[in-house]
């Protein structure tokens, strides 16, 4: 009989046995038995793969493990570590900088594309009937422009007035400096300067809609540049060329050369609004030699100006197709409607095609201008302080008024200030309200006019009309 020692051993054993079975892939129990000697094969793997096929029909199935084989941990424990090592590395963190500051760019990229398309041409404008005598006696030579030039019109029109317009669009670096080596030409050998049409179209900021590209939310859209015979819309989107840090707008560095070209006149209408949109968004982009021809017949003594469409009517002889609801369309979309790019392509080639009607006045020469703009345009970033501080001091203006208002609606009532017993309104109520202020309020006031004066946008290049044959009574 065998001792408790021996049955102790024998159970332990088996014990053993059992557990070996549930955490090893097929493991044989040998030599079990009576002896009190333990057997050093106890728990080892049979190299016999028929013995094992007999013990594994047999034995119950093996329950599936809960835990990582050596192999998926090993594999798990390097990918942590491959991880570790990236988050440490200093494009890592320079990446992750850029975007928590930038959070717009993120996955905004798009691809590079070009694209071509035809602008109609624009309809002519005719004389009317009823035409003065003094206007047909008119001598030609005098009156080169606005009724002359539609009568040239309808007798021997120019290609880049009266046929259509050849526009590419585009967002490729490569197409940009190609168009702009064969269109930025000078017109002669004696000419020191050359000249584009320039336009800048963004998604107009309303509550009741918002971009399809959020990327282009308070800023810039698309630059338009064009001469009389062809145009070209740049979209100003991100490149899938670059990533992180590197991934900037595809067409920005050409187009930054020739922003900052000063033989290059850039014409167009509020050109200096379009050039500060660009440079509050990318500060490299300061665009020198700025021409306004919005100053062209315009009164120095009235505020208005003549309009674009008025301008390319006694200029060119043309109607130039205005859309307020293409104007004020999603801009961020990518690509756009040909609308879109018929409408930005003409506003462009309008600056063109007036600069090419005038240059053969002195006055007027490519050079002249471009002498003038030099001599007085302001350079970006003042041009930006200044509007800036002008925006500052006319919304602290306003808010002071309508504190002022409040009062005196709860000392007179309904908001209208009392002078002998007659309530005043208009002028006179301003008037009268700024003498009831308190002297504080009203020193406040003279000093934020004060910056509203000096800060006021420079004055325009005026033209008399007189002088250059301009007649604008027939486009009234």
């Amino acid at each position: 009989m065998l001792c408790t020692i021996d049955w102790l051993r024998i159970t332990c054993l088996f014990i053993l046995s059992l557990a070996c079975n549930a955490f090893s892939p097929s493991p044989s129990i040998q030599n079990i038995g009576s002896s009190s000697r333990l057997s050093k094969s106890i728990l080892c793997y049979s190299n016999n793969d028929e013995d094992d096929q007999k013990k594994s029909s047999t034995r119950r199935p093996t329950p599936q493990r809960r835990f990582r084989s050596n192999a998926s941990g090993n594999s798990s424990k390097n990918r942590s570590q491959n991880q570790q090592r990236y988050r440490s590395s200093e494009g890592y963190e320079r990446n992750r900088n850029y975007q928590r500051n930038n959070p717009k760019r993120r996955n905004s990229s798009h691809p590079i594309f070009t694209k071509t398309c035809i602008a109609p041409a624009l309809e002519q404008l005719s004389m009317k009937s009823d035409s003065s005598d003094d206007q047909d006696q008119m001598s030609q030579e005098q009156l080169i422009l606005s009724p002359s030039v539609i009568e040239n019109n309808s007798e021997n029109c120019e290609i880049y007035i009266c046929g259509e317009l050849p526009v590419t669009y585009t967002n490729d670096s490569k197409t940009l400096q190609r168009w702009l080596a064969s269109n930025c030409v000078k017109h002669s050998k004696h000419d020191q300067h050359t000249y584009l049409g320039f336009d800048v179209e963004a998604t107009p900021n309303v509550p009741w809609r918002k971009p399809a590209n959020r990327e282009f939310m308070h800023r810039p859209a698309t630059v338009q540049l064009s001469t009389p015979y062809s145009s070209i819309v740049v979209h100003l989107t991100e490149s899938e060329r670059g990533t992180g840090m590197d991934q900037q707008p595809s067409a920005l560095k050409p187009l930054e050369a020739m922003l900052k070209d000063p033989t290059i006149l850039k014409v167009g209408a509020g050109i200096d609004d379009d050039c500060l949109e660009l440079f509050r968004w990318k500060q490299n982009l300061a665009t020198r030699s700025r021409f306004d021809i919005a100053g062209i017949g315009s009164d120095p003594e009235k505020r208005g100006r003549v309009g674009l469409q008025k301008l390319v009517r006694a200029i060119v002889g043309v109607e130039l197709a205005k859309s307020k609801k293409i104007a004020m369309s999603d801009w961020s979309m990518v690509p756009l409607s040909r609308k879109q790019l018929v409408y930005a392509s003409r506003d462009a080639w309008a600056g063109a095609a007036v600069m090419t009607n005038l240059r053969n006045y002195e006055s007027m020469h490519i050079d002249s201008i471009a002498q003038l703009v030099r001599g007085r345009e302001r350079e970006m970033h003042e041009l930006d302080s200044r509007a800036r501080l002008r925006k500052k001091a006319r919304e602290e203006r306003k808010e002071m008024l309508r504190q002022a208002k409040e009062m005196a609606t709860f000392l007179y009532g309904e908001g209208r200030v009392e002078l002998d017993g007659e309530k005043l309104h208009g002028k006179e109520y301003n008037k009268r309200l700024f003498e009831v202020m308190p002297p504080e309020t009203k020193a406040e006031l003279d000093r934020l006019q004060n910056i509203l004066d000096e800060t006021r946008p420079d004055s325009l290049l005026f033209f008399d009309a007189e002088e250059l044959g301009l007649d604008f009574s027939f486009v009234e």
